[in-house]
């Protein structure tokens, strides 16, 4: 963030231009899943990312939202000294090549540059205007490519796997539930990544054709 002064007083906050060569992958990926790793880094490394990380967290528990919730948690605690970064699950896979940069509010706890237009139990899901790059998302569903543009907004997501893990839910519904408090953006050019799975059919769109839906 650029703050311009006149006089000793804040006139403009102009937003981080935060470049895609200076921002890291880091997926996760149990070492089980190899067909998965395979198909990440067929194409991972070709989007003008700075680097990739791969991070596999082997463990499991009984319920699988506690694995995934420590999984991710894992995989934040190990990235969260090299933001800015882009957390992707193995299913991730691109829809469109990504921006020469972004612009990112200070304000912003975190990017969605995937979504889900599933009307989830956390309520009905909305969109509403931020600014002219992004409209702010509320009810979303979605943690397959996430940008935390800092330290601030990792350490956010983490207090909120916590309570996941506490609370035994998945974690994109306790984040979902937390979207009134915190200030969740999603890229109005986007979406940028989908899940090559079952969900596809709610992951795979851009905002631009959905907007009549879930703009208010």
């Amino acid at each position: 963030m650029i703050i311009i002064l006149q006089n000793g007083y804040i006139i403009k906050l102009i937003p981080m231009k935060l470049q895609i060569k200076d921002i890291s992958a880091v997926y996760i990926n149990p070492d089980r899943f190899l067909e998965r790793q395979n198909k990440m880094e067929s194409w991972i490394h070709t989007v003008g990312l700075n680097s990739v990380t791969r991070i596999a967290y082997n463990e499991t528990f009984p319920d699988r939202a506690i694995t995934m919730n420590h999984a991710h948690k894992y995989a934040l605690e190990q990235s969260e000294n090299d933001v800015p970064f882009i957390l992707f699950e193995d299913d991730a896979t691109p829809m469109q090549p990504l921006p020469e940069y972004f612009e990112i509010p200070e304000e912003a706890d975190l990017i969605y540059l995937g979504g889900s237009n599933y009307l989830s139990p956390t309520g009905n899901l909305r969109i509403e205007e931020y600014n002219e790059h992004f409209y702010r998302v509320y009810n979303m569903l979605s943690f397959h490519a996430v940008l935390f543009p800092n330290k601030k907004s990792v350490e956010k997501v983490i207090n909120l796997l916590e309570k996941a893990i506490k609370d035994i839910k998945f974690n994109d519904i306790t984040i979902a539930n937390s979207s009134k408090e915190n200030i969740f953006l999603v890229p109005k050019e986007g979406n940028y990544f989908f899940q090559d799975d079952y969900t596809s059919n709610v992951t795979k769109f851009y905002w631009k054709d959905v907007l009549n839906k879930f703009l208010k």
